[in-house]
């Protein structure tokens, strides 16, 4: 386990926390709108959290993470319709008369 890292304000933690390997989701607790605003522009993670837990997700929004908690594409929602779903072209013209 890592030990407990402090950072002296916002943008320093913001910058701390990229500093893993890892992306899936992130949660971030404040009071400031202009942090959590800063939260969603610059963390690399999949999911954000703002004043909620980081575990759970819903079943119609994407989810996924980035950096070594992503392979591949986004599970649920659209992302997961568009993943799942085999796309084919069909040229149809009216049957021909027999000669």
């Amino acid at each position: 386990m890592r030990p407990r890292v402090r950072a002296d304000d916002a943008e320093e933690a913001l910058g701390l926390a990229n500093l893993s390997d890892h992306g899936l989701s992130a949660a971030v607790f404040t009071r400031d709108l202009g942090v959590a605003l800063q939260a969603v522009q610059r963390l690399e993670v999949g999911v954000l959290h703002v004043n909620s837990e980081s575990a759970g997700t819903l079943p119609y929004v994407p989810f996924g993470g980035t950096k070594q908690s992503g392979f591949g594409p986004k599970e649920q929602g659209r992302a997961a319709r568009e993943f799942f779903t085999q796309t084919v072209t069909v040229y149809l013209g009216a049957p021909r008369e027999r000669a």
